[in-house]
């Protein structure tokens, strides 16, 4: 990074299972990392049992059957002229009524939603590394995050049912310095539902901790 891009130093920013990786960044180079921002990131093991948890039974069938790219590409084309079948699948994945309102209250929102669902949904693309993810999460060793040297911003709902708040707990509590940021009520999307309170929230951190160098940069 350093050599290619002539920057060297960095924050970042993880997300959901881009959580172990962020850390371990943090803690193999210290030197490199000016800030640490998790939303809604796994903080460590995340156990078979927390997998299955994690989806309704819906979820897995929706996402079985998109595992076929021909069925994905027709559900995207789908939900980008008719925004009502993903309220429609929320509601039966059994996301209360105030987190779908939430989800779909304006059309920035929805367009997130869209986009997020394209970006993250290309099964048969990347089946293996998923299949492998899972497996290792499952496997994590316990990370020393109190080594962590770097300004830590933890943003998490309480109501998440696919990374525990207990993850957000954990990491808040042993990284040195930590601020917890945590949204009564919101779920593993709460970038979306609850971007009033996360986006600002980041640009506050970011503000604070960026250090005065030109080489500074967010990833």
């Amino acid at each position: 990074m350093r050599r290619s891009l002539g920057i060297s130093k960095a924050a970042i920013i993880a997300i959901s299972g881009g959580g172990p990786s962020a850390l371990q960044f943090c803690l193999r180079h210290p030197d490199r990392c000016w800030g640490l921002v998790l939303v809604s990131a796994l903080g460590g093991r995340w156990s078979y049992a927390e997998q299955l948890r994690s989806s309704s039974f819906v979820t897995r069938v929706l996402v079985s059957g998109l595992q076929r790219q021909p069925v994905m590409n027709l559900f995207i084309m789908t939900v980008s002229c008719w925004p009502r079948l993903l309220e429609l699948i929320s509601q039966m994945s059994g996301t209360n009524q105030e987190l779908r309102q939430r989800l779909f209250a304006d059309a920035e929102n929805i367009e997130l939603t869209q986009e997020a669902l394209r970006c993250t949904c290309m099964m048969s693309y990347r089946r293996t590394g998923l299949d492998n993810d899972l497996r290792q999460f499952a496997e994590l060793p316990v990370y020393p995050v109190a080594q962590i040297v770097a300004p830590t911003l933890v943003l998490h709902g309480t109501a998440d049912k696919n990374v525990p708040f207990e993850h957000a707990a954990y990491a808040s509590k042993f990284i040195p310095g930590a601020r917890l940021v945590a949204v009564r009520g919101a779920d593993h999307s709460l970038y979306i539902t609850h971007k009033e309170k996360i986006w600002p929230a980041m640009s506050k951190f970011f503000k604070v901790t960026r250090p005065p160098e030109d080489e500074a940069s967010t990833m």
